[in-house]
């Protein structure tokens, strides 16, 4: 008999600053190519990884997941600490568990949450920079909070959708929509999002809008017609790629 095939279940945080982005791409360091390079070595095989979510160059993560086969009897649990021995500062495993044969992160993902960080400090902080926008004023917290509850419900967000997505329909479910506070960076405002599904830049485009909100540039109660005319048009451009956050997967 061969060696034991297993589908394992992988967490995985990234700083993505030095990535260009999670899936693989010629001749260029991406999260994909890094995570397979450094569980190749730990399974004595190689190893390929399907992510939940494809994520660009700049975006973070706090709670990727990826399936990927293991052939072999070393325990999920020392899967972590084994990979975490070789991988890169910016790139680490947070827990690994046993899953279903078949198991895939994207297909049998049900929801996913992002966030999106303002710095409204007065002037740049270079322990943020990497990590949010810096918006060089204050937010209006509770007009931006106002405006994302528009969001909420199932909607076509086609204002929303980047140009050259090849997506069949912009039709997704926002389970929830809040901007609050950083608890520990009074400066920071967060925008957090939870859906079934996010378009190409679908976050970055929506946190645009609530930058309008938030500087007075829009009211609060704008956003419903902005969402019904279905016109990227209508919404400002889309915000850079540090800001944003994979927080979790929801399965």
């Amino acid at each position: 008999m061969g060696p034991e095939v297993r589908t394992i279940k992988i967490t995985v945080q990234y700083d993505g600053s030095a990535f260009s982005g999670f899936q693989r791409q010629p001749g260029l360091r991406t999260v994909q190519e890094v995570l397979e390079e450094g569980l190749s070595r730990i399974f004595g095989h190689s190893a390929r990884v399907t992510g939940a979510g494809r994520t660009d160059a700049g975006v973070h993560a706090l709670g990727q997941v990826v399936s990927t086969i293991c052939q072999g009897s070393i325990p999920a649990a020392r899967i972590v600490e084994a990979a975490n021995s070789v991988l890169p500062d910016d790139l680490a495993l947070v827990s690994a568990e046993e899953a279903a044969p078949g198991f895939h992160a994207r297909r049998a993902a049900r929801s996913k949450i992002y966030m999106y960080i303002f710095d409204t400090s007065p002037q740049r902080s270079p322990f943020l920079c990497r990590y949010s926008l810096h918006v060089k004023r204050d937010l209006d917290s509770a007009a931006m909070d106002e405006a994302c509850g528009y969001f909420v419900g199932r909607q076509d967000f086609s204002a929303f959708r980047a140009s050259g997505s090849g997506v069949k329909t912009s039709i997704r479910t926002v389970l929830r929509a809040q901007v609050r506070r950083l608890p520990c960076f009074d400066a920071c405002v967060a925008f957090e999002i939870a859906a079934d599904g996010f378009l190409y830049n679908m976050v970055r485009i929506m946190a645009s809008l609530l930058l309008d909100a938030g500087t007075g540039r829009i009211r609060p109660q704008e956003v419903q017609a902005i969402i019904e005319s279905r016109k990227r048009s209508r919404v400002g451009a889309t915000l850079p790629a540090q800001g944003l956050w994979l927080v979790s997967v929801q399965y």
